[in-house]
């Protein structure tokens, strides 16, 4: 027997999370840091959730939120200099 929505994506949407971080090229940017703002679609299989009701088996927006941050964080990114590229170009 077949639930309703089984096999289909849920979509859960988190716009807008601010994180300060140290990423970039130049030196100012590793200590000053800058404001980075995060856009999260999540596309999941919630019928499970849905079909029993259960909270527990929905997906915990704060875990999610706190997963990005801290990943966020955790390193400094920077893009590499690629040697061909002209300064200006």
């Amino acid at each position: 027997m077949e639930r309703v929505g089984e096999g289909q994506a849920d979509g859960i949407f988190i716009q807008g999370l601010n994180v300060h971080a140290r990423h970039g090229l130049l030196d100012h940017e590793a200590q000053l840091g800058q404001r980075f703002v995060i856009d999260i679609d999540l596309q999941v299989d919630l019928s499970d959730a849905a079909s029993s009701d259960d909270i527990g088996q929905t997906i915990d927006y704060a875990s999610v939120v706190a997963t990005a941050t801290e990943a966020f964080l955790a390193s400094r990114y920077v893009r590499a200099r690629s040697s061909n590229r002209r300064p200006n170009g």
